[in-house]
Formats: structure tokens, sequence, C-alpha cells
């Protein structure tokens, strides 16, 4: 048997990422979802609690004392005293800690179920994570907290525990995955292209973020209209088991296209 898909959706906000979530249950796989961004809800409330289960995970917010601190320094404090401060008060974020344990007990917060370490599931369920872009800012703040400026040094730090992250996930689990993440423009100082590519901490990711995923997707929207491509001029995407076009966004396709060459739940 193959392994379970790896999928990275990347598209704008307001192309239907978060709501395409809900087609896997179509195709017999349980969503699993850990959301870090708000808005979910709208998309998914209305779908079986026993078929969508969900932990939030959001990034921390300041505190009104932070901000207020963070507001003065920036208006009173150089580029040089800025970039030397350190906010002592960062081992209060926790909510990387609280995403980190909730890949090891994953405690469903619709339904109060317990459905352990996500690493003992299989191909009947789907791990999701919505989105790339809220757990980079939970690894800032917790490298960081409320720092006012980002250092080089800094972007090694959250580049290197997101990535490891993500390595774990890709080659740990026996379970489908899911990212979303938004897009950014890129541009590639080999070929002098600007590419779309994932919203990463740092161009040291680009090179090598694709080559953990079976299919990197585009979401799109024209007008009313909604749609998937993985053949988009200048966007770095991939296809190992759709062909190349543009798709109705329906994660049912991809799993039939798994089945195919030797998947099985």
């Amino acid at each position: 048997m193959i392994p379970a898909l790896k999928i990275l959706l990347v598209g704008s906000t307001g192309t239907g990422k978060t709501t395409s979530i809900k087609t896997f249950i179509d195709a017999g796989i349980t969503p699993m979802c850990i959301f870090t961004e708000l808005g979910y809800g709208a998309a998914l409330g209305s779908t079986d609690p026993k078929h969508l289960h969900w932990v939030e995970v959001p990034a921390a917010v300041e505190s009104l004392e932070s901000l207020a601190s963070k507001t003065n320094a920036l208006m009173t404090m150089d580029t040089s005293a800025l970039a030397k401060m350190q906010d002592v008060n960062r081992h209060r974020a926790t909510n990387m800690m609280k995403f980190v344990k909730t890949l090891n007990q994953f405690k469903c917060e619709r339904t109060d179920e317990d459905f352990g370490p996500v690493a003992s599931w299989g191909p009947d369920r789907v791990l999701v994570i919505d989105s790339l872009s809220g757990l980079i800012e939970m690894a800032w703040i917790a490298i960081i907290g409320a720092k006012p400026l980002r250092d080089k040094p800094d972007y090694g730090k959250v580049q290197e525990l997101v990535g490891s992250q993500i390595k774990w996930l890709c080659h740990a689990l026996k379970c489908h995955i899911l990212l979303t993440a938004h897009v950014d423009r890129t541009f590639n100082e080999i070929t002098n292209e600007t590419l779309l590519t994932p919203a990463l901490p740092g161009k040291a990711m680009i090179s090598t973020f694709g080559m953990y995923w079976d299919e990197i997707l585009m979401s799109l929207r024209k007008g009313s209209e909604f749609m998937w491509s993985n053949s988009v001029s200048g966007a770095d995407l991939k296809a190992r088991y759709l062909p190349l076009g543009t798709f109705k966004p329906h994660f049912g396709q991809i799993i039939e296209a798994w089945k195919v060459k030797g998947g099985g739940l």
C-alpha cells in the first residue's frame, strides 16, 4: 500500500480553502482539524460533529500592556536599540506548546472526544492544519514574543521551528495531511523570475518546502466561481496524482486517484 496523501493548498484569502475541507467527508475521510486562524465556524460549523473534528490553536494575542509597551518603544527608540530589545514575558505565549500537545493527544473541542496521538491514525483520517500562516505567527511569538523588530537570527530560529514540525508531520504520520497556506510572491535569483509560492518565514525555506508534498494546488476565485489549479503560470505547484489542469474544489478526486495508484483505507 502506498503512503497517505500530503496535500498543500495555497491561495489568497477568500478563495475557499477552509470551506473545501468538508469535501473529504464525501470521500469517506474524517477531517481532524487544527485551526490556527479564526473564521472556520462560518465555513464548517454546519457539518456533522461526528464527521469533522477540530481544535482551535490560534496565535496568541498580545496583552494590552504588551501592545502599549511596544507602541512606546517604537515611538521613542532608535532602530539599533529596538533590535536589542528582548521580551522577557514570551514564555507566557503557550499556544505553540498547545499545538505540539494536540499532535500528541488530539481532543476534539466539538465533541470532547479524545482521539489520542495523531501518529496512531490511519488513512481513514486527514490531519488538517489551517493554516501555515497562523503556525508561523505562533512560532514568531514563541521565539521573540512582543519584541518590536525581527532580527536576522530570529528568522533562522523560526524557520527551524516551523520546518522541523512540517518534516515530522510529513515523515511520521500514516494519515493524510492537508496544510493550507496563503500565497506570496518570491523572486528567484537563479532564474530571474517571480514565483507565486506559499508564504514562508524567509527565502531559505522556499527551495526545499515543496519536496514534502504530493500535491501542491492553488485555490482561485473568479467572481462567484471557485476552482483549484496545478498549472498556474509562474506558480510553484506540483502534481503526482492529478493531471495538470483546473479542477472543482473537491478532495474526493485526489483520494480516488490515490486509490487507483494503490492507496487504501
